[in-house]
């Protein structure tokens, strides 16, 4: 606390929100500082809209801060907007000091540690005839509530101080830091504006190089993370090579939302710390090919060219044999280059003898070329690169495979190959999902693994970014302890699926992965 007399914190056993409250207050003179806290609060709202309203939020009693301050910047209308990110720079700030671990800042307004939301910020700014009286900043952060309290559907979304670290916090002494980071945030932001936030921003960001979805004017879009833009809006880096300057709205980061195991007894638990190492070592250190394999180029005649889905092609080539004996096991990939444009990685979806198959989304520059070329045409192809994946073999195994977008083409010359060879997997179940279902490629292909008694579970993105293949995992109800699990995707989508089969029990040397 600082050495100067601080207005009132008003306490409030239970109160609809608090930022009515301080609202009130405002209009009624509060001072600069003034605070009102709340024990329970029966209408907490966050920030993002549902159905044209503002979603509650999980307000239980006597074990979390609810707080809202009276703040009077002496600000442009114009710049007052920052004053959100700004309060939660210097929140997260404070957490940390107070031992609350490594807080993070989801662009603009929410808390997090890991992927669970610890508390969000919400912004309200009071107007009169005279102009701007003022802004009210609101703060839920969960501070004292264990894992098992938490509802069935935010257990694996939120999370709190105590669950993070193991022991309860002061709630009084959080409620006086966090209000003296808020002051502190509105006079720096009065004092140097928003660019004084940006490093510090920086080394919290919880999006930053993480795939992310978002509307701009009525579009969903996606893209990467890329850091903090002057105006305080959030930089997105599209697949496009477009930098998109996002200054309003919801910002998903993808993958996020895990959710409860379903269905059966609860697995033993595993360290968080174990699987989360774990998944970065698998996303890190994929075996690979000798680095002269991809300076092994050769042009070949395209014998195939066809629409599989609205979003993609499959392209069929005729290599020769040193390349056809350079393929080794499914989850292999090549090179695919024309002459003009830069060469791409793709997983070879199928194999016939020197015939080698492959799965190409028609988007962007490269795979618009590929997707038009006439049969006969000549593409580059590198030798085969790559560990892919090692087949499980042994009876009375599960084998679980999951895949999104042209992830699928990793995968399915695994089926394939159990289906013609003996000592397969007993069971076998494939979980695809798409964006759209009309993107979704190989009908005909699944069609008849089914016939061949593979189990396909097909999904579209409705539960959320790269939740659907888990989604529809979590609803089979399918046994993990004697399971196989091969993973094939965007890197976001197989941390989530990876993490959510080792929390289930599944052995880390059953996890096989393919970015």
């Amino acid at each position: 606390m600082s050495g100067q007399e601080q207005p009132p914190i008003v306490v409030h056993a239970e109160v609809g929100s608090t930022n009515d409250e301080a609202l009130t207050a405002l209009r009624q003179g509060a001072a600069h500082g003034s605070a009102v806290v709340a024990e329970q609060q029966l209408a907490g709202r966050g920030r993002r809209e549902d159905r044209g309203e503002r979603r509650v939020w999980y307000s239980p009693a006597n074990a979390n801060v609810y707080l809202s301050v009276v703040l009077r910047p002496k600000l442009d209308p114009s710049r007052v907007s920052g004053i959100t990110l700004a309060c939660g720079v210097e929140i997260a700030r404070a957490l940390r000091a107070l031992g609350a671990g490594d807080v993070q800042l989801k662009w603009p307004n929410d808390l997090y540690i890991g992927d669970r939301k610890l508390g969000g910020i919400l912004s309200e700014a009071a107007t009169g005839a005279g102009g701007l009286e003022g802004v009210v900043v609101g703060v839920g952060i969960n501070i004292n509530v264990p894992a098992d309290a938490f509802p069935d559907d935010l257990r694996g979304q939120a999370t709190s101080l105590l669950r993070e670290t193991g022991r309860t916090f002061d709630r009084l002494r959080i409620i006086q830091e966090v209000r003296e980071a808020m002051l502190r945030a509105c006079a720096r932001l009065e004092a140097g504006g928003l660019k004084d936030f940006a490093e510090a921003f920086d080394a919290l960001d919880a999006t930053r190089g993480r795939e992310v979805r978002f509307e701009q004017e009525g579009v969903a879009m996606r893209g990467m993370a890329d850091g903090l833009s002057s105006q305080g809006g959030l930089w997105v880096k599209r697949d496009t090579g477009e930098r998109v300057e996002v200054m309003a709205g919801e910002v998903v980061i993808c993958g996020l939302g895990r959710g409860k195991v379903a269905g059966g007894p609860a697995p033993a638990a595993r360290p968080a710390a174990e699987i989360e190492a774990h998944v970065e070592r698998l996303l890190t250190a994929q075996p690979g090919s000798p680095p002269q394999a991809r300076r092994v180029r050769r042009r070949f005649a395209l014998r195939a060219n066809e629409r599989v889905g609205a979003r993609y092609c499959r392209l069929e080539v005729e290599v020769d044999a040193e390349f056809e004996t350079s393929y080794l096991r499914p989850g292999q990939y090549i090179t695919l280059g024309l002459a003009g444009h830069p060469p791409n990685f793709y997983a070879i979806a199928g194999v016939r003898g020197r015939v080698w198959e492959f799965l190409i989304e028609a988007e962007g520059d490269l795979g618009s070329a590929l997707s038009e070329l006439e049969v006969g045409a000549e593409v580059e192809v590198s030798l085969v690169e790559g560990g892919g994946f090692e087949p499980a073999t042994g009876q009375g195994k599960t084998a679980l495979l999951f895949a999104s977008g042209s992830g699928v083409a990793a995968v399915l010359p695994l089926v394939d190959r159990w289906l013609s060879e003996p000592g397969g997997p007993e069971r076998i179940a494939l979980f695809y999902g798409e964006r759209q279902e009309e993107n979704r490629a190989y009908a005909d292909r699944l069609k008849r693994l089914e016939e061949a008694g593979v189990a396909v579970y097909l999904a579209a993105e409705e539960g959320g970014a790269y939740r659907y293949v888990q989604d529809a995992f979590e609803a089979t109800g399918l046994p993990v302890h004697d399971a196989v699990v091969y993973v094939s995707g965007a890197a976001v989508m197989i941390k989530a699926v990876t993490e959510r089969m080792m929390a289930a029990g599944v052995d880390a040397s059953r996890v096989h992965i393919n970015i």
